[in-house]
């Protein structure tokens, strides 16, 4: 049944520009040398690494669940990603942000990742 499909947020909204510094991203963990990455939950209402660099093309793993569901707030293009998470093939380059639906702001408070995606 419909009901099995994974729920999606923030689907269909259009790309919004991710504003300078999202979830307090003023650095970001580089891990361009990598083909494949995961944020994972943090200690706390947070995400681990909270903000990263990767190349085009590098599949990152992110994390959702029931209490702490998934949505995108920000980016260079719409990600079609469920609330409980998945592995998302990032291939534009620009900002993306992404924010706990019951924790955190589509703004990029309370617990938000910001994720820079590199030629």
């Amino acid at each position: 049944s419909s009901t099995d499909a994974p729920a999606l947020a923030d689907a269909g909204a259009g790309p919004t520009a991710c504003a300078a510094a999202y979830a307090g991203c003023t650095t970001f963990t580089d891990l361009t040398t990598m083909s494949a990455a995961a944020v994972a939950f943090g200690t706390g209402f947070n995400y681990s690494p909270n903000c990263i660099r990767v190349s085009a093309g590098t599949v990152v793993t992110l994390p959702g669940s029931g209490i702490h569901p998934l949505a995108q707030g920000c980016g260079a293009e719409d990600l079609a990603v469920p609330t409980a998470g998945a592995a998302v093939p990032f291939d534009t380059v620009g900002t993306y942000g992404f924010h706990c639906m019951i924790h955190g702001t589509p703004a990029g408070g309370g617990m938000a990742m910001a994720i820079e995606v590199v030629p």
